[in-house]
């Protein structure tokens, strides 16, 4: 089942725009109405979530970013920004890790609401927050 919803109109801009950890595409309808024609926003839908209930969730994250580079790699965009929101984020980075080494190089990658501490250890999150 693809990752992946929207159209592959390769002269469009392409958003890849991957939800938080229980949300799917209808959770990106705003971002969808904002960039109107200007871009083709494609959604991630990831198992479990709206149409792909009923499948099995992906064993990491890393399986989840390949998916989505070989849909994406397949698509071919000639422009490429990804946005990842929370979940989703972390999802984004790894898919612009493996892409920056392909012929489908993204343009960008915004991530929002990902705690800036992530992988930090305890010792250093106070000094990463100062005042906590």
């Amino acid at each position: 089942m693809s990752y992946l919803q929207g159209p592959s109109d390769r002269d469009l801009p392409c958003l890849l725009a991957i939800p938080y950890a229980g949300g799917g595409p209808a959770t990106l309808r705003v971002l969808r109405a904002a960039i109107g024609q200007n871009a083709a926003v494609l959604p991630a839908c990831l198992p479990g979530r709206e149409h792909r209930f009923g499948e099995k969730p992906a064993p990491s994250l890393t399986s989840i970013a390949e998916h989505i580079c070989d849909e994406i790699s397949a698509r071919r965009p000639r422009r490429l920004v990804l946005y990842g929101h929370s979940m989703g984020a972390l999802i984004a980075y790894e898919v612009a890790a493996r892409l920056g080494s392909t012929l489908v190089r993204p343009d960008g990658l915004t991530v929002g609401r990902v705690r800036s501490h992530v992988g930090i250890t305890t010792r250093w999150r106070h000094h990463a927050n100062p005042g906590s």
